[in-house]
């Protein structure tokens, strides 16, 4: 029993209070997680993984804070994601830098709702709701990778809107399957971009290059080729 809390109290000790050895121990939070165990979070965790589960506020409201403020890595998978509780989520961890979020779904949403990231520089969004777009307010984002099968038209006033946020982008990488996207991404009389892009990968499944999607992607190119050093196709 000596050695066992001996050895706990040194794993706290040189692991827990290790900044270099706790941003390779990330926390994860699945539906089998106790409530007991959300209660009594001590160590300071910079990276928080969310998996098949669902985000609730009340899931919210019983994590701790004050351990989680040093998390840099958000990355929710496989979760459906009250609203509410994304906003409370977010506005509790300012200084993330990465959100990854990958099949996932946003519940009982109804208007947007926005919360300042100063120091985000990363968001990846597969197979999941756009909504999330939608609680992204100001930022300094550098990289932005949408990997979507299905994006309906109705969801590019979303990534429009999330994309005029965005004047500090760089890098963007998207994989879809929808042709209509290349006008989403040009600056038209309906919405005006001031980041200028560095590296563009585009990936477009299931279509052939018609004259309407040729002249938007050499619009796209014109419109960054001062600034463009990196093209993937």
């Amino acid at each position: 029993k000596f050695n066992y809390i001996n050895c706990s109290f040194r794993f706290n000790e040189i692991i827990g209070n290790n900044t270099k050895f706790m941003k390779k121990l990330p926390l994860y939070i699945s539906s089998s997680s106790e409530q007991n165990e959300l209660k009594t979070l001590k160590r300071r965790y910079y990276t928080l993984s969310c998996n098949e589960m669902a985000i609730t506020s009340a899931l919210v409201n019983k994590l701790k804070i004050e351990p989680l403020k040093n998390v840099r890595v958000i990355e929710i998978i496989s979760c459906s994601v009250q609203a509410n509780a994304f906003k409370t989520l977010l506005s509790g961890l300012k200084n993330v830098e990465k959100i990854l979020i990958a099949g996932s779904t946003m519940v009982d949403f109804k208007k947007r709702n926005l919360v300042d990231l100063e120091s985000l520089r990363t968001v990846v969004v597969m197979d999941s709701s756009l909504e999330f777009l939608d609680f992204i307010g100001k930022t300094k984002i550098r990289e932005f990778k949408l990997h979507e099968t299905m994006l309906d038209r109705k969801n590019d006033d979303v990534l429009a809107e999330f994309l005029m946020r965005t004047s500090s982008l760089e890098n963007l990488a998207v994989r879809v399957k929808q042709s209509h996207f290349y006008k989403c991404l040009l600056n038209d009389d309906s919405k005006e971009y001031t980041f200028r892009l560095k590296k563009l990968s585009i990936t477009f499944e299931n279509f052939g290059f018609g004259d309407d999607v040729d002249d938007h992607f050499l619009e796209i190119l014109k419109q960054h080729q001062d600034s463009l050093e990196h093209l993937e196709i």
